[in-house]
């Protein structure tokens, strides 16, 4: 009997691991349209607190559930994105976005065009 109780709870445990594992960890890079990386993109998993940010080299990696959705953002770029879809490696690339250069500013003592303030 009691080796009977030691199987079961030994099973239920189990079974509780695979529950919580259900995430995948989704690793790519992250560059622009001439193929030079993009550090600090931040790549958050859609309707959920789970974010990072890409290192200097552009690379990323993020736990995300495999049916959710990815999303790159960084100013001056266009904002994408990429369903997981069970995948373990997704590299992105971003799109320069000029219109977000136009926007105006208000600052503390008047206004300025985004553009005008923007800086390397």
């Amino acid at each position: 009997m009691r080796k009977k109780v030691t199987l079961l709870v030994s099973m239920v445990l189990t079974a509780f691991t695979f529950c919580f594992a259900q995430d995948v960890v989704v690793k790519g890079s992250i560059k622009d349209k001439d193929g030079a990386p993009l550090p600090g993109v931040s790549v958050n998993v859609k309707s959920s607190k789970n974010a990072v940010s890409s290192n200097g080299d552009g690379a990323y990696a993020i736990g995300a559930p495999p049916s959710s959705t990815l999303v790159f953002t960084m100013l001056g770029y266009v904002t994408q994105e990429v369903p997981v879809n069970n995948k373990t490696t997704i590299d992105v690339v971003l799109l320069e976005s000029v219109s977000q250069l136009t926007d105006v500013v208000v600052i503390g003592y008047g206004t300025a065009q985004k553009k005008d303030i923007t800086g390397a």
